[in-house]
C-alpha cells in the first residue's frame, strides 16, 4: 500500500486491512504510529497525505463505558470505498507524476 505493491495487489491487501481495523482495538494506534516516520512507507507519502488516510480509514473509536464492550469502527467497513482510498494512499506513494486510470 506504499506505493511497492502492484496495483493489481491493492485489492488482496484491503481484507486484511479491513480485517485489522474492525478486529484489534489498537488498531489505530498501530497504524498511526507506523505512519509517523518520515520515511515509511515512502519519503514521497506527506504527513497530510498520511493522516487523510488514516482519517478516511478510521472513522471513530468509542470509549468503553461500564456494560458496554470498546466498540470500533471503520467509515468504510466492508465497502468499496475502502480500496479507493487505499489506491489514493498508494498513489500519494508513489509520487504524483505516476498515473493510472481507475
Amino acid at each position: 500500500m506504499g506505493g511497492d505493491a502492484a496495483r493489481s495487489d491493492l485489492d488482496k491487501l484491503c481484507d486484511p486491512l479491513k480485517k485489522l481495523v474492525v478486529r484489534q482495538l489498537r488498531s489505530r494506534n498501530w497504524l498511526e504510529a507506523a505512519l509517523l516516520a518520515d520515511n515509511f512507507p515512502s519519503t514521497k507519502a506527506t504527513s497530510k497525505d498520511k493522516a487523510v488516510f488514516l482519517q478516511k480509514l478510521m472513522r471513530y473509536i468509542s470509549p468503553p463505558s461500564k456494560n458496554a464492550v470498546l466498540i470500533i469502527s471503520s467509515s468504510l467497513r466492508g465497502a468499496k470505498g475502502t480500496a479507493q482510498v487505499v489506491r489514493d494512499f498508494w498513489l500519494a506513494c508513489r509520487g504524483s507524476n505516476f498515473g493510472y486510470a481507475s
